[in-house]
C-alpha cells in the first residue's frame, strides 16, 4: 500500500501510529456516541461544486443522524444556485453565492500544475478558502463543514461527553499537508493521525483567532500566506481540516477529543454490509472517472 510506504519512510513511530488506528478500528473502538443532556446549536455547511450535485440532498437528508445538535440553519456555498435549488428542498436550507463569502473569486489564486495530468487546482484550493472564511459570516459559535458527497448511514456526534469538539482520525497521511502547516506556523503539527475525514466541526471564534495569528505572522491576508504554499508539482499542497484540527491541538489542547473515522466509499465490494461497521458513506467523483 502507497499509505504503508508513506508511513515508513516517516519512521516507525508514524507507523506504529497508523497500525494503533487500524486496531481501534477493529475493535470498533469509539464508533458508538452517548447521549448527552443538552443540544448544541450548530450550522451545517456545504461547499458544492455541480459535480457534487446529484449527492446533496442524501446528505441533507441524513442529518438526522448526527447526535446531539441542534440545527439552526444548512448553508450551501455554491457559485450555481439555479440548479441546486431544484434538487434540494429543505426549508432550513439558504444558498450563499462563494463570492459573498470570500470577495473574490476562484481565479484570484491561480493554482496550475506542472508534469501531471491533473487540470488546474485553483478550484480545489479556493473550496477551502470558503471553509474557513465562512467563520467572518457564520451566526452560530459552532459550523460543521460535511463533503457534500458524504452521507450519514449510522448515528454520529461531534462532541464527546465531556462537551470537547470531536475531530476524526484517518489513515490518510500526505506529508506536504503538514510541510505546509509548518510553513505558515513555524510549529510542528501535534496530530497523530491525519484528520481528512470528509466533515469538520468548526469554532467560529477560533477559526477567527487561527486566521489573525496568521495575518499577524506574515503581515499578509490570511488567504493569500495560504496560498504561497502551492507548489507547481504537488496536486494538494494545504488542507483546511488538517491545519485546523492541528492548530486547535496546540492552541486549545483540552477542547479537542479524538475518534477513528468510520467512513467509507460507494466503490466498497462489501458496500451492501457497511451497516454497523461505518457510520458515513463518500460517493467520490473522481472514483467514477477511474478506469
Amino acid at each position: 500500500m502507497k499509505q504503508i510506504k508513506l508511513l515508513q519512510e516517516r519512521g516507525p513511530w508514524k507507523y506504529s501510529h497508523f497500525l494503533l488506528l487500524k486496531l481501534c478500528k477493529l475493535l470498533m473502538l469509539g464508533f458508538h456516541f452517548p447521549d448527552l443532556c443538552l443540544s448544541k446549536g450548530v450550522d451545517i455547511v456545504y461547499v458544492v461544486h455541480n459535480k457534487d450535485a446529484g449527492t446533496l440532498a442524501q446528505s441533507i437528508k441524513s442529518l438526522e443522524l448526527i447526535k446531539n445538535i441542534t440545527i439552526n440553519n444548512i448553508f450551501i456555498i455554491t457559485n450555481d444556485a439555479t440548479m441546486l435549488k431544484g434538487l434540494v428542498r429543505d426549508d432550513r436550507v439558504s444558498f450563499i453565492s462563494e463570492i459573498e463569502v470570500l470577495g473574490f473569486n476562484v481565479n484570484h489564486y491561480q493554482y496550475p500544475l506542472e508534469f501531471t495530468a491533473l487540470p488546474n487546482r485553483s478550484g480545489w484550493l479556493y473550496q477551502q478558502f470558503l471553509k474557513l472564511g465562512w467563520a467572518y459570516t457564520s451566526p452560530s459559535e459552532n459550523y460543521i463543514v460535511i463533503d457534500a458527497d458524504t452521507h450519514f448511514i449510522e448515528p454520529i456526534s461531534f462532541f464527546d461527553k465531556s462537551d470537547r469538539f470531536v475531530f476524526f482520525g484517518t489513515e490518510e497521511w500526505w506529508p506536504p499537508y503538514f510541510a505546509a502547516f509548518f510553513l505558515i506556523f513555524n510549529e510542528k503539527h501535534k496530530a497523530l493521525w491525519s484528520r481528512t475525514a470528509h466533515m469538520m466541526i468548526f469554532n467560529r471564534q477560533h477559526v477567527l483567532q487561527m486566521l489573525s495569528e496568521l495575518e499577524s505572522l506574515h503581515g499578509l491576508p490570511w488567504h493569500e500566506v495560504i496560498a504561497k504554499t502551492r507548489p507547481l508539482n504537488s496536486h494538494a499542497c494545504f488542507s483546511e481540516y488538517e491545519t485546523y484540527a492541528n492548530w486547535m491541538l496546540l492552541r486549545h489542547p483540552n477542547e479537542c477529543s479524538v475518534r477513528p473515522s468510520y467512513n467509507t466509499n460507494t466503490k466498497n465490494p462489501e458496500l451492501n454490509q457497511v451497516r454497523g461497521r461505518f457510520n458515513s458513506i463518500s460517493a467520490h467523483s473522481y472514483l467514477n472517472t477511474e478506469t
